[in-house]
Formats: structure tokens, sequence, C-alpha cells
């Protein structure tokens, strides 16, 4: 059990995907309606036309004017966040750079602490533009789980496009993004019966290659993102009309809106326990006895399921439902440790390194 929670815990990345894309979504949604200019309310159009400016209802400069606003929203939105995130991890680099031969005693080896350190010595500038995923294997990769922010920053190139497709066409923005996350499916289902990818892929000789080609690809971690988006896109143009429903709803039919949440509720439960638990014997007895295509399945859409109950359940709370697990969520606590995550996923991978260069070293603790 606590091995198959150790792989489960690869769950967890797909778990700040999803609120990646929902944030990156939604926030650049509510500045498209402050900015943009249209003869016509977001608001004040008709539910079957989804509500927002259509483009045929602009007149040309009022469309070359929002053309303009929003490639410069764009280029605003890419270099904001590059100089937000970058200036902490250049100098977590360096650091790493620096102090990680001191960190362990152990001989270099091919995943070893120093041979990463060198790695980041030559290959630094991948990390800096965000394209160490696509240069790098594992091995030969500076600063392995930087992987991930290489992964989120080329998906954000997608939002203020996509974003302002779902402001002006909302139906439109959702059937490009399923688009996109179908092809996604695709890929990986052909790449995994081509590959022999199993569930336990990561743990196998062939790992590199895994790791590059589906664990840290843009293409196939895009699904959870774009999840992200879609709920952005959701909440953005129905949120408020879904919350008013639901509050008439409930004022009549008390009883039955309850049993509603609880069965929604259940649903993301059933896909949480699908998700982390449903390999468990497919983990537990190597080779283990699912077929290719049952592996490539669950690797094809387990991330996804993952992420869709965490969407439900996000759902629920944020539109007044969820009981204590609502009002724990909101306890005010969690504002201190939420601010800190960014900087402690930077940290995370020396510490880690440290200790582990130490065990190999034959001392406990770090140098």
């Amino acid at each position: 059990m606590p091995g198959l929670i150790a792989d489960g815990s690869l769950l967890g990345v797909d778990t700040f995907l999803v609120l990646a894309g929902f944030l990156a979504f939604f926030l650049f949604l509510k500045e498209l309606g402050k900015r943009m200019t249209s003869p016509h309310s977001r608001k004040g159009s008709d539910a079957g036309a989804a509500a927002g400016p259509t483009l045929k209802s602009t007149s040309t400069s009022t469309s070359t004017k929002n053309g303009r606003k929003l490639c410069q929203m764009a280029l605003v939105s890419y270099v904001r966040r590059y100089l937000r995130l970058t200036p902490a991890y250049a100098v977590m680099l360096l650091i790493f750079t620096t102090l990680a031969p001191l960190m362990s005693s152990a001989p270099p080896s091919p995943t070893g602490i120093m041979v990463e350190a060198q790695q980041c010595s030559e290959k630094w500038w991948q990390n800096l533009l965000y394209i160490n995923n696509i240069l790098s294997n594992p091995y030969t990769m500076c600063y392995q789980a930087s992987w991930f922010l290489a992964v989120v920053q080329q998906l954000f190139l997608l939002v203020p496009w996509v974003s302002a497709l779902a402001f002006w066409r909302p139906k439109w923005g959702l059937a490009l993004v399923m688009g996109l996350c179908l092809a996604s499916y695709m890929y990986t289902f052909r790449e995994a019966q081509r590959e022999g990818w199993r569930i336990n892929s990561i743990d196998r000789p062939g790992f590199p290659k895994f790791f590059a080609d589906f664990y840290a690809s843009t293409f196939t971690r895009m699904p959870t993102f774009l999840i992200g988006g879609m709920a952005a896109i959701v909440w953005y143009h129905w949120g408020e009309r879904m919350g008013k429903y639901w509050a008439v709803k409930e004022g009549k039919e008390g009883r039955r809106v309850s049993v509603q949440v609880v069965v929604v509720m259940a649903v993301a439960m059933v896909l949480f326990a699908l998700t982390m638990f449903g390999p468990y014997r497919e983990l537990g007895w190597a080779p283990g006895s699912w077929s290719q295509t049952t592996s490539s399945m669950y690797i094809t859409l387990s991330f996804s399921g993952w992420v869709m109950g965490l969407v439900l359940l996000c759902g629920v709370l944020a539109l007044g439902r969820g009981g204590w697990i609502k009002k724990f969520l909101e306890l005010p606590f969690w504002a201190v440790p939420s601010r800190l995550t960014y900087s402690t996923y930077l940290v995370h991978p020396m510490v880690s390194g440290g200790r582990e260069g130490a065990r190999e070293g034959g001392r406990e603790g770090m140098v």
C-alpha cells in the first residue's frame, strides 16, 4: 500500500496543473472583460449565444482596436509571468549549481546530484528559456524537477488566444479546448501502445524515453491544464447563473438538491479512488496482469480522471455546498502556506537530493 500511495502521489503534479490552468484562463478572461470594447455587454446577450460580445456584432474599427488590445495584453501577460517566476528560479539554479557538489560524498553516478549540478553549469540557459524538457532527458537535464515549470510556461502561451476565443464565443472556445485534449489523448494512447508503456514505467530501464516522451512532455500533459481552462470558461460565463439557479432550487427542493450534491461529491471520490487505487494489483504483482491496451488507457486517462474529480469537488464548494470540507478549506490558515508553494517547489529538489547524496555517502545528514 505505501508503494501504491507513492505512485499515486504523481497525481499531485496534475493537481497543480489544473489549478494553474484555471487561474490563468479565469484571470485573463476577467481582464478581457474589463478592457475589451464592444457595443454589447457580455451579460446582456442571450443564453443561446452563451453570453458574450460576438465577432459579427463588432464594427471593423472596434475589431481592430480589440485585436490590438489583445496582442498588447498577451505580450504583457507573457512578460509579467516571466518576470514573476524567473528571478527566484535563477537564484535557485545558481545556488544549486554552486552548493550541490558539497552535499554528497558519494562518487558521481548517472543520476547523482553532482552530475546534475554539472549539467546546470552547462545548460542553465535552457531552464531560463523554459525549454529544458524539450532539449534534455532526465539524465541530461539541469534541475530535473524543473520540467514542470517548462511545461506550464509553454502551455501558458495558449492562454491569451484561447481565452479571447472563449470570451467572444464560449462554445467555440470549449470546443477548441476539447479538440486539443482529444488530440493529446490519441497521441498518448498511440505512443503508449507503440512503446509498450506500463503504469510502472517510471521504475523501468526505459525511463529516460518515457520521461521525455510522456511524463515531461508538454503535449501529453496538456489535457489537465486545459481541463482547468474549461472549468474557468464555464465559471466565468455561467458561474453566477448556476449559483442563482441552485439557490432558487434549494429554496424549493432543498432535499433533492442535497442529494444531487452528495451524488456529485461521490462521483468525485470515485474518480479519486479509481485513479489512485485502481492499479493496486498491477503495481503489487510485477510485471502485472493488465493487457497493454488497458495500461495504455490508464496512462492516457488517469491524470485527467483525477483532475475531473477535483473540478467536480471544487465546483460544489464554489457553489456554497460541501459542509465541513468547505469550512475547513476556507480557514484563514491556508493563506500562509499557499504563498510559500512556489518557493517550496523550487527548494525541495535540492533538499531531497542533498539527503539522498548524504545517504549514498554513508552519512545521516546533509554536508
